[in-house]
């Protein structure tokens, strides 16, 4: 197989980075070395990750070192505080939150340093047939 690829979860605590881990298992994506960072609070942490437990460790700028991807689910300002030092040591990152995506310089956006705002994915096409059954079920009522 390809490269394996070092890996690391800003937020991993939270319920979307624990699904981004899931992802991961789901999809085979070849990961070497996964790194998960969340705050001091819950740092030392084991959590599961293809069978086998990973300790979480406290987010600091120095924790990119020799990382490949970073994804971060720790909320904005935690993104912006740490996405530097990420693109800095070299990392390909993505952050997501609520609708918007930021996707970093060697993660596609242009520029050494800036982030470029992504509007969201258009929602999927509104199902006809169900808006009308709803739809008269409701003048039932």
């Amino acid at each position: 197989m390809g490269r394996n690829y070092h890996v690391a979860i800003a937020g991993a605590t939270g319920a979307v980075g624990i699904e981004m881990m899931r992802v991961l298992e789901r999809r085979n994506f070849p990961v070497g070395k996964l790194t998960l960072l969340a705050s001091a609070k819950s740092a030392g942490k084991r959590l599961d990750f293809q069978g086998a437990p990973v300790e979480v460790r406290e987010l600091t700028t120095d924790a990119f070192a020799g990382v490949d991807f970073a994804l971060f689910s720790a909320g904005g300002s935690i993104s912006k505080e740490f996405a530097p030092a990420a693109v800095k040591a070299g990392a390909r990152f993505e952050a997501r939150h609520g609708y918007r995506i930021r996707v970093g310089p060697r993660g596609g956006a242009p520029g050494d340093t800036d982030w470029e705002d992504r509007p969201p994915s258009p929602p999927p096409p509104r199902d006809r047939r169900y808006d009308d059954r709803h739809e008269q079920q409701r003048r039932r009522q």
